[in-house]
């Protein structure tokens, strides 16, 4: 049974791949999905966006932008959380950084 399905995984990225590199719509939507809008390296005037669902992601992400902020100091961070207590905690852990 398992052979199946990597053989209909196998044949549908097989047809879909061509069709992908030509269609530009398609090929716009999976450059953006893979990030190829975004430039690099990064400018100081461009901030970055960090986002959190919840407090325990706020929490998870928080080492990541202080080492973020550590490496490039000149760039500015742009964060947000999604519920109003995330948002409560990142300002408290956050405060000096952004």
């Amino acid at each position: 049974m398992f052979s199946i399905y990597t053989l209909g995984l196998w044949l549908g990225v097989s047809f879909s791949l061509p069709l992908g590199i030509i269609h530009p719509k398609i090929k716009h939507y999976i450059k953006n999905r893979l990030g190829h809008h975004l430039n690099y390296p990064f400018f100081p005037n461009q901030p970055v966006w960090f986002h959190a669902l919840s407090v325990g992601e706020v929490f998870s992400v928080v080492p990541l932008v202080k080492a973020f902020k550590k490496r490039y100091s000149e760039i500015s961070i742009f964060f947000t959380a999604s519920t109003l207590t995330g948002h409560e905690m990142a300002k408290k852990q956050l405060k000096d950084r952004l």
